[in-house]
């Protein structure tokens, strides 16, 4: 009975199985005695198994508790990342178009006909060509120097039609326009290269 009453039941198996043995040795296999000893051998076998099986589903399912964690931070973390990217991948795409904005408009600025006090001096094209008209002298290129958000500096060499002081044609001299674009004016400066030296005036022109 002391054996029976033990617990945890597994610790009754031992000595009632003892008490089985002793009770055989004298003789005694069978009856009411006998048969509870045995159906609490059976009993507590069968409580220590459901036991054992007890403690390999709990470590399983803390197991299992523990990967459904992580899988959902690791989740998380993999959705704030393509949140991320996604906004990244905007502004990118934000800044890509105004800077094709940006240039768009400074190239507008710049090419077309540029006209000074005397009319139509120079056209300048996309592709930095310069056209002039042949009373005002012949053609040539042009380059931007600088960039600043929407405004430009270019540098711009044409050749310009030159007169004695008696008014009569004296050829075509190279001069080199170099000014600031802003809000369809070009303000600078103009040289040119007069008996082996440097003649510099002035520059202001209107976008027609």
């Amino acid at each position: 009975a002391d054996a029976a009453a033990s617990w945890p039941p597994a610790a009754a198996i031992g000595p009632l199985q003892d008490a089985l043995a002793k009770a055989a040795a004298l003789g005694i296999t069978d009856g009411n005695d006998v048969d509870a000893a045995k159906d609490a051998i059976a009993a507590a076998e069968r409580i220590a198994a459901l036991a054992a099986e007890g403690e390999g589903v709990q470590p399983r399912r803390k197991a299992a508790a523990k990967a459904a964690e992580e899988w959902q931070v690791a989740r998380k973390v993999e959705s704030l990342r393509e949140e991320g990217e996604k906004v990244i991948s905007q502004r990118a795409e934000g800044a890509q178009k105004l800077q094709a904005y940006v240039k768009e408009t400074r190239a507008s600025s710049i090419v077309g006909d540029w006209a000074d006090a005397d009319g139509m001096l120079c056209r300048l094209k996309a592709d930095g060509t310069v056209l002039v008209p042949p009373s005002r002298g012949s053609g040539g290129a042009w380059k931007l120097t600088n960039e600043d958000g929407f405004g430009a500096s270019v540098e711009i060499t044409l050749a310009l039609a030159q007169t004695t002081r008696n008014g009569v044609p004296a050829g075509n001299r190279e001069h080199t326009l170099r000014g600031s674009v802003a809000s369809g004016t070009m303000t600078g400066t103009v040289e040119t290269t007069m008996f082996g030296s440097v003649a510099r005036g002035d520059l202001e022109l209107t976008k027609m």
